[in-house]
């Protein structure tokens, strides 16, 4: 008897929250501007997960601002 693939899931190649976080960090630490919904398609999440993912990233110490849908390291936000 064949056995059916599951279905149930995230789809394949698609990144668990470990993976993303982890190059989310190198993408930030990069430099530069990202847009909050770019960075969210990016994924293939929803703009209020990569909220999340922002979150946990501060919380382990990565600086980082969020101001009218655009994302940068804090060291490059003007006094």
């Amino acid at each position: 008897m064949k056995r059916r693939k599951s279905r149930v899931g995230r789809p394949p190649g698609t990144y668990t929250q470990g993976q993303r976080l982890v190059d989310l960090y190198r993408l930030l630490s990069g430099g530069g501007e990202h847009r909050l919904d770019d960075l969210a398609r990016r994924y293939r999440i929803t703009e209020r997960s990569m909220r999340r993912d922002l979150a946990a990233l501060a919380a382990c110490g990565m600086p980082w601002t969020h101001e009218g849908g655009v994302v940068r390291p804090r060291a490059e936000v003007a006094s």
